[in-house]
């Protein structure tokens, strides 16, 4: 379903941010203070399409729940400034988001998710049999013309490297998503560049 996540500010109801990720709101919720979610969809609702949520400035209307241009006199300075600090939080989160998607995806070197998950339930029945080796692992080690034992040892060492760093990656996307919420505008670049480097970092470690 095409759908688009908005926040909207408690007092006008205006719309301060769009986003397509629930992640980014969420977060916004969380950095921008007296703010409301609001979900949605041209599929069921078409006629939304005439509206550009990102640079117009529109609000809903309370009573009859519908998106109108915004009243020029609700359009505040103090209304703007807290426009533009969700749009500026908005793009701090986005790039957290992006970064520690494409770290993910980086690791998994283009192997489905499921795919770790198939091997760490076939390593565990291998644990879990006192050490008698399942079909699926004695297949593979067949195709690729290796002892079960040998790739074992290989899968084992595969599947936890990549659990390290991917609850590692996990730590830091909290990490920066508490610090996000709570920074200045003005410190927002800075910690863009950090995020880079450390995800960085603890793909390659």
């Amino acid at each position: 379903m095409n759908n688009t996540l908005l926040l909207l500010d408690l007092h006008t109801g205006g719309v301060l941010y769009s986003t397509r990720l629930r992640e980014i709101l969420t977060g916004l919720l969380a950095a921008v203070l007296d703010t409301l979610p609001f979900s949605i969809s041209l599929d069921l609702s078409p006629e939304l399409g005439q509206f550009n949520f990102e640079d117009d400035f529109l609000q809903l209307s309370p009573i009859d729940r519908i998106f109108r241009p915004m009243d020029p006199a609700l359009i505040t300075e103090e209304f703007l400034q807290r426009r533009q600090l969700a749009q500026e939080k908005g793009l701090a989160l986005r790039d957290l988001q992006i970064i520690c998607e494409a770290a993910r995806d980086t690791l998994t070197l283009g192997v489905p998710a499921e795919v770790y998950a198939d091997l760490e339930t076939e390593l565990s029945k291998y644990k879990n049999s006192g050490g008698d080796f399942s079909p699926a692992i004695v297949e593979y080690a067949s195709i690729l013309e290796l002892s079960p034992e040998v790739c074992v040892q290989e899968l084992r060492m595969k599947v936890e490297s990549a659990r390290l760093i991917r609850i590692r990656n996990f730590a830091i996307y909290q990490k920066y998503l508490e610090i996000i919420c709570r920074s200045k505008p003005d410190d927002l670049k800075d910690i863009r560049l950090k995020i880079q480097t450390e995800v960085f970092k603890n793909s390659h470690v």
